[in-house]
């Protein structure tokens, strides 16, 4: 192809017809521009085919953490809920009337779920020392909820998050992981009941290993005021927690499927 312009401008020279010339060279050239333009663009619309592709893969992966979040979500919210009613019934032990007024603006908790998160069947009616000593142990300890951020962050790192179409979906993502980090922030280590409980029973004398050998684990702990009012904040915390919870999994739900509904439409 090329010798043949080439033949075709050295017959132009050589029959001295230089206006012909240049007005074919001019073509030529014309020829070349556009074929590069229209390589240019070739390129151009297998780059977008390949993020395109590539942003799908990531959005199918996400879809998988967030099915993972759902079951960490569920355990954490069994958790608060286990917490809520385990201290509601030791509240009521030590003191029925307080309870009652404690709970006076939270009327609408979490039903109980039986097996709970650590306890087969209901909550006891009566004294129970093998509940109480679970409960106990329990307040000890405390379970964070934190989503699964492998994918979000390499789609984040690689610029590939910033490059979707669909800015509806793009800003309800990140909503969710707002959200979640929001409302699960125990970074505040001054204020977070659980280390204030235990550092109550710890200035008491009272140890993690001492709740089994306690006779009267129920007078003993709270016959202390400041303590019961930790406890109240517990459960106040852990209502709160199942509640946004419950609200999470919900939106989560939703978000799941429209990430699919877009996984198909690409």
């Amino acid at each position: 192809m090329i010798k043949f312009f080439r033949k075709i401008r050295q017959n132009l020279l050589i029959e001295n017809k230089t206006g012909k010339y240049f007005k074919y060279a001019f073509g030529e050239i014309v020829l070349v521009v556009i074929g590069i333009l229209i390589a240019l663009q070739i390129n151009s619309w297998n780059e977008e085919r390949i993020i395109k592709n590539n942003i799908n893969l990531y959005l199918g992966a996400l879809m998988q953490d967030m099915k993972e979040d759902i079951k960490i979500i569920k355990s954490g919210r069994r958790y608060h809920i286990f917490r809520i009613h385990s201290g509601i019934y030791m509240l009521d032990l030590y003191n029925p009337e307080e309870k009652l007024t404690f709970l006076s603006d939270n009327n609408n908790l979490p039903v109980w779920e039986d097996p709970s998160w650590r306890w087969e069947g209901p909550v006891p009616t009566k004294y129970d020392t093998n509940f109480i000593n679970t409960s106990l142990v329990w307040l000890f300890r405390y379970q964070p909820t934190y989503p699964v951020k492998r994918t979000i962050d390499e789609f984040s790192s690689l610029g590939l998050f910033s490059k979707m179409e669909n800015h509806a979906l793009k800003i309800q993502i990140e909503k969710y992981y707002n959200y979640f980090d929001w409302t699960h922030n125990d970074s505040n280590k001054e204020y977070n009941t659980t280390v204030l409980w235990n550092k109550s029973l710890v200035e008491s004398g009272i140890g993690y290993m001492d709740l089994a050998n306690l006779e009267n684990p129920i007078e003993v702990i709270f016959s202390d005021k400041s303590r019961r009012a930790i406890l109240k904040n517990m459960i106040d915390e852990s209502i709160y927690k199942s509640s946004t919870d419950e609200a999470i999994l919900t939106y989560l739900s939703k978000l799941i499927n429209e990430i699919e509904v877009e996984i198909q439409r690409n």
